[in-house]
């Protein structure tokens, strides 16, 4: 019987095989029951026959019976021109700072980090055709987002480039380690220079759609921590308005607007939480800087970028 190899990178290791193999059915466009395949020992590892349960280390050999490998080619080429999206941008205009472990860009308002239904195209599929287009040696690590922001919020967002980066940026984003702040345009007049707002922020299950809000200052939820800082005032399509930063301890869902809003300073435009609805843009909110802590990743203490409406 015929097998055709494929070996594992760094970047696959302590992966259990079955989910390493699942990735090569993905990359060969053909689908299997893996578990049966590896039991009945059409898929090995090193020449031997082995459990779904495997722990693959670099350097490992997997080998699939040709056979399962098979596709319509046909159908895979139609497959493939249905998938194919056009972008209004490279990822090279928008990159700000990228390694072999960490990709940060800077996204534009109104782009989806994630697929959606009325959204053609997302950050993901950007970064999912450059990882292809390099033909990496992983046989199973995809560059995913390492955390989220709004459509319409612009700014900072960081993708994994290697399953070490992954580890680390999701354990720093966890514990806090890792800080991002925000520039955003508000209503209202503050008293203070200085704001801290510490709200209870619930999801309920009718959220769960693109357009579903958050409820603040409740009784349930999960604990948000906001800190608000005015800037100056400023004066946006006849309204005056302010200029704010933000730094943000939790990183709960809408968590800037909403508590914004409950604390009687909505974002301009973000119709959803109270502000007043503007012609060109949803609301005003920018993730301008993320700041680390000392990393193995040779990221810098902080990166930064220009906030599209201050300009």
């Amino acid at each position: 019987m015929d097998f055709k190899d494929f070996t594992a990178a760094r970047d696959d290791s302590d992966r259990r095989l079955n989910k390493v193999v699942l990735r090569i059915f993905e990359a060969e466009k053909v689908q299997n029951n893996i578990f049966p395949l590896i039991r009945k020992g059409l898929i090995k590892v090193n020449g031997k026959k082995t459990s779904a349960e495997y722990k693959v280390q670099e350097n490992d050999v997997i080998q699939v019976a040709a056979f399962l490998l098979h596709k319509d080619e046909t159908s895979a080429t139609e497959n493939e021109s249905k998938a194919k999206k056009v972008f209004p941008f490279s990822l090279e205009q928008i990159t700000v700072f990228r390694n072999e472990h960490i990709l940060i860009v800077n996204k534009p308002a109104g782009v989806n980090v994630q697929p959606a239904k009325d959204c053609p195209f997302c950050l993901c599929d950007l970064i999912e055709e450059d990882f292809n287009g390099k033909k990496g040696t992983s046989i199973s690590f995809r560059p995913g987002p390492l955390h989220r922001i709004d459509r319409w919020t612009s700014g900072l967002v960081a993708f994994s480039q290697s399953t070490e980066g992954a580890k680390w940026f999701t354990e720093n984003i966890k514990n806090h380690s890792i800080k991002k702040q925000y520039m955003g345009i508000t209503q209202g007049d503050y008293i203070n220079k200085e704001e801290k707002y510490e709200d209870l922020i619930y999801v309920p299950e009718s959220s769960s759609t693109k357009y579903g809000t958050v409820i603040c200052g409740g009784t349930s939820g999960k604990n948000a921590i906001t800190c608000a800082r005015f800037i100056k005032k400023t004066e946006i399509q006849g309204i005056k308005c302010n200029v704010v930063s933000f730094d943000i301890e939790t990183g709960r869902k809408h968590q800037i607007r909403a508590q914004s809003a409950f604390h009687a300073h909505p974002l301009l435009g973000d119709t959803a939480y109270g502000g007043i609805k503007l012609k060109d843009k949803m609301f005003f909110l920018h993730a301008f800087k993320l700041t680390f802590p000392a990393n193995p990743l040779g990221l810098p203490e902080e990166i930064m970028a220009d906030c599209p409406f201050l300009q």
